[in-house]
């Protein structure tokens, strides 16, 4: 993956705090190692994937169906801030 990072102008881009803020989106996106940018980039098989087999672990629990569905929805929602960049939570805690 590709990062751009502009400012206004060289003087900034020189500063020690301009130079670790691009360090940090860098180390974030690395950590992530997303697979896609967007989450519409990732492919309907992979989808039917993914659901399946979140459906098929909520089931085994003997939740009734109209619970299951609501599992298997928030599992997508975490599948692709894992998988997106676009929708992951960052990797590193401020202090």
């Amino acid at each position: 993956m590709l990062v751009e990072l502009n400012c206004e102008s060289d003087f900034v881009a020189r500063t020690d705090a301009f130079q670790q803020l691009s360090h940090d989106i860098a180390m974030h996106i690395a950590a992530l190692d997303p697979r896609y940018v967007r989450r519409e980039e990732v492919t309907p098989e992979m989808l039917e994937k993914e659901r399946d087999i979140y459906k098929a672990q909520a089931l085994a629990t003997g939740k009734p169906e109209a619970v299951v569905e609501k599992i298997v929805n928030g599992k997508m929602e975490k599948f692709y801030e894992e998988i997106a960049s676009t929708n992951s939570t960052t990797s590193r805690t401020r202090a």
